[in-house]
């Protein structure tokens, strides 16, 4: 575990740095609309006419699709920089060897350097999934229907780290099935934009999931991923 804490804790930081940054994006796009609420006197954005307002709505939608953006990338970010080198990198530098040598077994040695990285997610992806749901309340509580914008149920509250648990999981088995840094980030980032893709547009409309369900779905992918990635790694020869 400690181990590899070492080898991704700048990437741990990078990562929360990007999700502060998000947060105070959020911050700052809240306010803005409510700026604008406050400003031009209406209860609706999308039915200012004046000239101003419009203008000023029109800045604050343009930082609200910015964070609507950066959120919708988080869980395949989780997927390309702790998932698929996970294993991969390890299996290039020959550095699996060592730990195996010393009596670790293969599937504790997956499971300890997954787990590691999987707590870090949980943590990061909790908070930032408490201020995306509390904002996507509050924003899109103001921007009523016919403003063109959406923020789809994957991008808030519990489905936004069930999402990152699965990325994470999706990437090692890549890993562990190319066993190529390279192959393994291409692999991971085709795999999730088909997949991710696919749910959305199957769960979707007048029948769409509550998000519990829809997490109960990624994590059981997840949970197939991880044990696809076990599979692999003890069939490897050492």
């Amino acid at each position: 575990m400690w181990i590899t804490w070492r080898r991704y804790r700048v990437r741990i930081v990078l990562f929360a740095l990007y999700a502060l940054a998000l947060i105070v994006l959020m911050i700052v796009t809240e306010h803005g609309f409510r700026g604008v609420l406050t400003s031009c006197n209406h209860h609706e954005v999308v039915a200012f006419q004046d000239r101003a307002c419009r203008s000023a709505a029109s800045r604050a939608e343009g930082r609200d699709g910015v964070a609507v953006l950066g959120i919708a990338l988080v869980p395949i970010l989780i997927g390309l920089v702790f998932g698929a080198p996970l294993v991969a990198s390890e299996f290039e530098a020959k550095t699996n060897r060592l730990a195996w040598a010393q009596g670790v077994t293969r599937t504790r040695w997956l499971l300890v350097s997954w787990s590691t990285l999987a707590v870090a997610t949980v943590v990061m992806m909790s908070i930032l999934a408490v201020f995306a749901h509390w904002w996507a309340a509050d924003v899109f509580g103001i921007v009523v229907t016919g403003s063109g914008l959406f923020i789809s149920t994957e991008n808030t509250g519990v489905v936004l780290v069930a999402m990152a648990i699965f990325s994470l999981s999706f990437g090692t088995s890549m890993g562990a099935l190319f066993r190529s840094f390279s192959m393994s980030v291409a692999g991971t980032l085709i795999g999730l934009l088909v997949i991710v893709t696919a749910i959305s547009d199957s769960i979707g409309g007048p029948h769409a999931l509550h998000q519990w369900e829809e997490a109960g779905i990624y994590l059981l992918l997840a949970a197939t991923s991880l044990g696809l990635s076990v599979w692999r790694v003890r069939r490897w020869r050492a």
